[in-house]
């Protein structure tokens, strides 16, 4: 049932209302003043429907009748991650819609945010991402190549024929299955490939030690801060046209790329950079089951200081954060994003995951009362999942303090300790 309601959240009618909503935003002549209008209004209905944002922001001595600008939307108090994972059933409130998804933030502390998200809320999402696909040339129907971590080591690919879409395990993409790979992509002759950079750039690079390069017209990467030189290298072995979406699992901001620039999707959120402060106050404007208004995200994003009235949006010209080593498998696979290796699992309170040896990955982890053995085979379980059988898994109980940061106080998950090229 689920899955079913995902497949129709992603194409239906509905979503075409929603893009059609998207593309009549850019026909407006005043749109910063509607912009302002929309979101003051949106703000003040959450806070009167949210008993979580009343009493949250009572203890701030905030007048929430007098929430009138931008400026008092700014002025709101900042929402960390910590507070929001301790009030995540607050915040969902009584809201009695039975169909609803769940997400994870890919849990950098070892600790997920579990994020509620509306049936609407999920084809808003979609909209927004089918328009920017669209807007550049690729459809639903089109051959669509998938190398986005949707399946896990056990199986090397899939193809779902509703959706045209043949997905390749990321976690499989090594010296040993290149060949097949390569010749499944070849024969399939896509329009486009979605994918996380990291994993494209690992079948990038085999691409390049066997001479061999792709013709897929269109590349949408997603979900990691794409780097210059991935960039030059996807345009040189796919001759494709590269274009990035920059969100979170939080779905409270998105950017997407144009001609090397990064421009805001009209009301899809609301953010400002931090000026005191690393990181950026984020205001998600699609999903009310599960609001967040002001919630800080620790990217880094860099702004031009120039506004775009094609594009309704301020320019912004590079996009940091998101820098984390990988795990390299004995098969010369990369693994990033192991953070949902701990979904589900309850006790958990801090983790790191240190390699020193291409052989064997050591999973530091910090417990609390509720983990137990249980926890324990299915964090194992997990892992395996995602790194398969070929390498050693140590998994080591530590205290808090033992947690390693880098000079500049900055947590990692994945500390990489290997001599690599």
């Amino acid at each position: 049932m689920i899955d079913k309601l995902k497949y129709y959240a992603r194409y239906n009618y509905i979503l075409e209302i929603e893009i059609k909503k998207i593309e009549n935003y850019f026909s407006l002549n005043n749109f910063e003043d509607f912009k302002e209008s929309y979101i003051v209004k949106y703000v003040n209905d959450i806070i009167n429907s949210n008993s979580f944002y009343r009493s949250y922001y009572s203890k701030y001595g905030v007048n929430i009748n007098q929430i009138q600008t931008l400026n008092d939307v700014d002025d709101l108090p900042i929402l960390e991650k910590d507070t929001v994972i301790r009030n995540s059933k607050k915040i969902l409130g009584k809201f009695h819609n039975p169909i609803k998804f769940i997400g994870h933030t890919s849990g950098t502390s070892g600790t997920p945010l579990r994020v509620y998200r509306s049936f609407r809320s999920v084809i808003k999402e979609n909209a927004y991402v089918w328009w920017y696909r669209r807007l550049n040339g690729l459809n639903y129907k089109d051959k669509k190549v998938s190398l986005r971590g949707d399946l896990d080591a056990n199986e090397l690919y899939k193809y779902d024929k509703t959706s045209n879409t043949l997905y390749i395990s990321s976690y499989r993409i090594n010296r040993e299955n290149f060949n097949k790979i390569f010749s499944m992509i070849q024969d399939f002759r896509p329009k486009g490939i979605l994918a996380y950079p990291s994993t494209l750039f690992t079948l990038v690079n085999l691409m390049k030690e066997k001479g061999q390069q792709l013709e897929i017209p269109l590349c949408f990467t997603s979900s990691e801060t794409l780097f210059s030189f991935q960039k030059k290298s996807f345009e040189q072995y796919l001759n494709s046209v590269v274009l990035d979406w920059y969100g979170n699992a939080e779905r409270t901001i998105a950017l997407y790329s144009s001609n090397d620039r990064y421009f805001e999707p009209p009301l899809y959120s609301y953010f400002k950079i931090l000026d005191s402060d690393c990181g950026i106050a984020t205001t998600s404007l699609i999903n009310t089951m599960f609001p967040l208004i002001n919630y800080k995200v620790d990217d880094d994003i860099e702004i031009c200081n120039d506004y775009s009235a094609d594009k309704k949006s301020k320019i912004f010209k590079n996009i940091h954060g998101r820098i984390e080593d990988y795990i390299l498998l004995p098969n010369g696979s990369k693994i990033k994003r192991l953070g949902y290796v701990f979904k589900g699992i309850k006790g958990i309170k801090f983790s790191q995951i240190i390699q020193s040896s291409q052989q064997e990955v050591l999973f530091n982890i910090v417990t609390d009362t509720d983990f137990d053995e249980k926890n324990l085979e299915k964090l194992k379980k997990n892992i395996y999942s995602r790194l398969g059988n070929e390498i050693n898994v140590k998994i080591s109980f530590i205290e808090q303090n033992e947690i390693i940061y880098t000079a500049s106080n900055k947590y990692k998950l994945i500390i990489s300790n290997l001599e690599l090229q």
